[in-house]
């Protein structure tokens, strides 16, 4: 096994089926697991099975990536996996909307792989 398949799954929350096609595609290239989710269906599957890391839009219909962010952060099932934003928001307002709720990173969009890969490798493959 790999070190990134032993790194285990890597949750990808995003609405626009294009970006969540090309994260799954560049991660499982690399060897990772990779699971898709939207909004509060992504939070469930979080629950319950947690993943090593959460790639987390935050602008998506029904509950946003910030709420699913709270929400992962305050259950003990997932408080310690890392999330990082995948946005295009720009960081006054994301940190603004945050307040004092804990996130590990910030993608931009538009991202490079490199940007991605570089994160992803960061959380996982210590």
């Amino acid at each position: 096994m790999s070190g990134q398949e032993a790194a285990g799954a890597v949750l990808v929350v995003e609405d626009d089926p294009h970006i969540a096609g090309v994260l799954t595609d560049l991660l499982e290239d690399e060897g990772y697991r990779v699971r898709l989710g939207v909004d509060g269906q992504a939070l469930a599957a979080a629950l319950a099975d947690p993943p090593r890391l959460v790639l987390l839009d935050v602008m998506m219909p029904g509950m946003d990536g910030i709420e699913v962010c709270r929400r992962l952060k305050g259950d003990p099932r997932t408080r310690d996996v890392p999330v990082v934003f995948v946005t295009a928001m720009p960081t006054d307002v994301l940190s603004t909307r945050l307040g004092d709720t804990p996130y590990e990173g910030v993608i931009r969009k538009p991202f490079t792989l490199l940007d991605v890969l570089d994160t992803v490798q960061r959380h996982l493959d210590d």
